[in-house]
């Protein structure tokens, strides 16, 4: 069985039968305070645009205001220093709240730093963030796509090559991380979009490079596309020249995640609610249960 545990969006209702207990709260340089009556997971800044750094939780923290491109687009992990003052920034933003159940946080880009680099780094805060948080969950989300200013740079946890790599040094390091995976960025970093069709085959080769691995990725994030993405349904993104590609699709990612494991589901619509409920039923439909958090302690 494939189980997800729903995580809430946007306040976007899902379908009557299933009912969040955990809520996305951001946590980027420029969020405010938590605001949830919920238990909630903490969507760290992802490093897509500029940020004035007017989050109360950044006062002080000099690091993090210098590492930014002439854009002002942050530059996530970029030395020591920055990792140390990240983890002052969430323990800042907490507050005096509960712990998070996850905090999710997002890979540095390759101009400067490699995937070795950015382990090291994340070494040293996971050691930091756990000793104040030991129940928590920390994920990494693989990404595509940004403001950020340095031509041939991207992100060094963007494909599935990439993801394979990294679990290789989780598992070589003795690490806790795990892996937030978001599926339309991986199509992307793949040359998937709902621009240039899907085919079968691409989704097959993309999901199936995932499967030795699928032990590590314990949230998944998924969307529409209509004109841009976290907009529309799954019909209107997996669009391909061969039929009944989105059902493909679907019983892929089934068969990927049918292992009883269960799974954060992180529906990044920015659309309608009815959006939400669309995708939510492809997903039961192909043989997906939504589970209570409760069903995890």
């Amino acid at each position: 069985m494939a189980y997800l545990i729903p995580v809430l969006y946007r306040k976007r209702r899902y379908p009557p039968e299933v009912t969040p207990e955990v809520e996305e709260v951001p946590a980027h340089f420029d969020s405010k305070i938590i605001r949830t009556t919920m238990k909630y997971s903490l969507h760290t800044d992802y490093s897509f645009e500029k940020r004035r750094f007017s989050s109360p939780a950044c006062e002080g923290l000099l690091s993090l205001r210098e590492a930014v491109d002439h854009r002002g687009v942050p530059k996530l992990w970029f030395n020591e220093n920055w990792a140390s003052d990240f983890v002052k920034f969430i323990l800042k933003y907490v507050g005096n709240w509960e712990p998070p159940q996850i905090i999710e946080i997002h890979p540095p880009y390759s101009d400067y730093k490699d995937l070795s680099g950015f382990i090291e780094l994340y070494s040293k805060f996971e050691d930091e963030m756990l000793s104040n948080f030991p129940e928590t969950s920390i994920l990494i989300e693989n990404r595509y796509g940004s403001h950020y200013s340095k031509r041939g740079s991207k992100f060094v946890v963007s494909t599935a090559d990439d993801l394979n790599e990294l679990a290789k040094l989780i598992f070589s390091n003795n690490l806790k991380l795990r892996i937030a995976l978001d599926v339309p960025q991986l199509f992307s970093a793949h040359g998937l979009t709902a621009r240039t069709f899907f085919s079968k085959n691409k989704i097959s080769n993309c999901l199936e490079k995932l499967r030795p691995i699928r032990h590590y990725i314990l949230s998944i994030h998924l969307y529409g596309w209509r004109k841009r993405p976290h907009l529309g349904t799954l019909d209107s993104y997996l669009i391909g020249f061969e039929s009944k590609v989105k059902e493909y699709f679907l019983n892929m990612l089934y068969s990927l995640f049918n292992d009883s494991i269960k799974r954060y589901f992180v529906p990044e619509v920015n659309s309608s609610s009815s959006d939400l409920q669309s995708i939510v039923r492809d997903l039961i439909t192909a043989g997906f249960k939504f589970i209570s958090h409760k069903e995890i302690l």
